[in-house]
């Protein structure tokens, strides 16, 4: 963020109510600085998603949904096979 507001580009205010977070405001230079990338910025997310439609999108998160929820019961797999492991370890 220092080097954000050392450019000019951030107005420098903090968050009044949660001094853990920082709110950033665009100065104008910040907002002119990302009017000159947005352009670039819609061409690579065109090029990037062309042929990517919304039900692959779906499917996509669909995947990432359960492939979180089973390493969660992978890990709880692991941690049995662990504790049985080092159970098995300490009575032989």
């Amino acid at each position: 963020m220092e080097d954000f507001r050392k450019a000019g580009l951030d107005d420098g205010s903090g968050n009044l109510h949660d001094r853990r977070s920082v709110l950033v405001r665009l100065s104008p230079a910040g907002e002119k600085a990302i009017g000159g990338v947005t352009p670039l910025v819609r061409r690579v997310n065109e090029i990037l998603f062309q042929h990517v439609t919304a039900k692959d999108l779906t499917t996509i998160v669909e995947f990432l949904n359960a492939l979180s929820l089973n390493s969660e019961y992978a890990a709880v797999e692991v941690r049995r096979f662990e504790h049985d492991r080092n159970a098995h370890c300490r009575g032989a």
